[in-house]
């Protein structure tokens, strides 16, 4: 009889393992299913990136309603181009996601139906327009946010007098262009959501953490689309990393008071916007890895500061570029052949549709040359600007904290981090290939700067090549 009951005992916990191990199944994973993928970078305490640290690419089959997320260790080469954008819905077919919700490598991945319709439905993130913000403090049964989120809400919109902020530091920068307002709903106060997750911090980390909140959030307001940006500020708990964003995606996440610091707010803010990081003499390592990826510190995609009002300042030429805030203010150089000048305005001065003939905010001076970061090939350009530092009442630019009044260069492309080349005073120039570019002069407020070949004098005009022959 006793073996008898061992071998009931034994198929009773068979039975039960099976089962469960077939409800794990159809709970934590799926196959052949769409989801919106999109790419995060993670700033952590010693500003490494992201590929230094595992997956990058992030898959959500229910993004408007759900915080259930993908990892992808690799998005295959024929469709990387279309991806790297952030938004595209995706197709996974087998194998079946492993249960930590990661799709290792060997599933089939392609564009879905709905992108190759072009009925992929993506919400745009603008750069330009009023967007609205809601912040989410998250509260775990072992950790609570620092602040509260009466001081969260001040140190993101400043209804409560603090002078630099997500809200006005935008909008200096983009001399108005670029605006957020309050996020309004059910238990939303003053834009602040507060939510409580019935489980210890302790047992996530970041972004499983950030997943457990969204789906808090969701339950209290609905839809988490109908917001155009969403902050998530973490308790403490999770050590090593300062923030992360995703690319052309709206969710930020934030370690504590770091949701508080406006430098940190404004670069995780850049990834929404699909900026990528701002480095100085960068380099990239075989496996992906940078070194140097934050160290341009003229802007705010390079470090981020434990501070709460300060660095006050915007962002490098190349950004400034993309950004699309002083499109009537940018000057395409092209032609070597003849020298081109002009008069560059620091972003601080600028005014929109206010440009001068003479003028540009940014000279754009097109190399040639091409760069493969391991992930796609784009054709790299150089970024001209001047970084004046102002001392204006709304202080644009004036803690730029490094390379003030100097006129600095940067090579860039659009899915690429960006990597400051020079910086000149007056006199002072810059020759890479055929290109110089040389600081002429100041005058009235504003940088002087030519554009030639090597073996000309670019602060010499030339309107025609024969005009600088030697």
């Amino acid at each position: 009889s006793s073996f008898i009951i061992r071998n009931m005992t034994s198929l009773r916990f068979e039975v039960v393992f099976l089962f469960a191990l077939s409800v794990l199944a159809c709970v934590s994973a799926r196959k052949n299913f769409d989801c919106q993928v999109f790419e995060v970078d993670t700033q952590f305490d010693n500003s490494q990136v992201e590929h230094d640290h595992g997956p990058k690419w992030h898959c959500f089959p229910e993004p408007e309603a759900s915080g259930e997320r993908y990892e992808l260790e690799e998005i295959p080469d024929d469709i990387i181009d279309e991806v790297k954008g952030g938004g595209k819905w995706i197709h996974i077919q087998g194998p079946f996601v492993n249960p930590a919700g990661k799709i290792p490598p060997g599933a089939e991945i392609s564009l879905a139906a709905r992108e190759r319709l072009d009925q992929g439905g993506r919400r745009t993130i603008r750069n330009i327009g009023q967007s609205s913000v809601l912040v989410v403090r998250v509260t775990f049964l072992d950790s609570a946010p620092t602040s509260s989120a009466a001081e969260i809400g001040d140190s993101v919109f400043g209804d409560a007098g603090d002078p630099v902020n997500l809200v006005s530091q935008y909008a200096a920068c983009s001399k108005g262009q670029l605006t957020f307002s309050k996020a309004n709903g059910s238990n939303i106060v003053e834009g602040v959501l507060d939510v409580s997750v019935p489980e210890n911090i302790a047992a996530k980390d970041r972004y499983t953490a950030a997943d457990a909140a969204e789906d808090a959030a969701i339950a209290l307001v609905g839809s988490i689309g109908q917001f155009d940006h969403v902050m998530y500020c973490l308790p403490p708990g999770l050590s090593g990393w300062i923030a992360y964003g995703y690319y052309n995606w709206r969710r930020t996440v934030f370690n504590d008071e770091w949701c508080t610091y406006v430098s940190a707010q404004m670069h995780e803010f850049g990834h929404n916007l699909n900026l990528r990081h701002s480095g100085e003499n960068v380099v990239v390592h075989a496996d992906g890895s940078q070194t140097n990826a934050y160290a341009d510190q003229t802007g705010m995609m390079g470090y981020s500061y434990s501070q709460d009002d300060t660095p006050v300042m915007c962002f490098n030429p190349v950004k400034s570029y993309q950004l699309g805030w002083f499109d009537d203010c940018i000057i395409d150089v092209t032609d070597l052949s003849v020298t081109t000048q002009r008069k560059l305005v620091g972003t601080a001065d600028y005014q929109p549709n206010s440009c001068a003939q003479d003028d540009a905010v940014v000279l754009r001076v097109e190399t040639g040359v091409s760069f493969d970061d391991g992930s796609r090939i784009e054709q790299r350009d150089l970024y001209v600007g001047y970084n004046k530092r102002d001392n204006t009442a709304d202080g644009t630019n004036s803690g730029t904290k490094e390379y003030a009044n100097m006129v600095t260069i940067v090579d860039g492309s659009k899915y690429q981090t960006s990597d400051l080349k020079a910086a000149l005073s007056v006199g002072g120039q810059y020759t890479t290939g055929d290109i110089l570019i040389k600081f002429c002069e100041l005058a009235n407020g504003k940088a002087v700067v030519g554009v030639g070949s090597v073996g000309q004098d670019p602060c010499v005009f030339c309107a025609a090549d024969a005009d600088c022959d030697n």
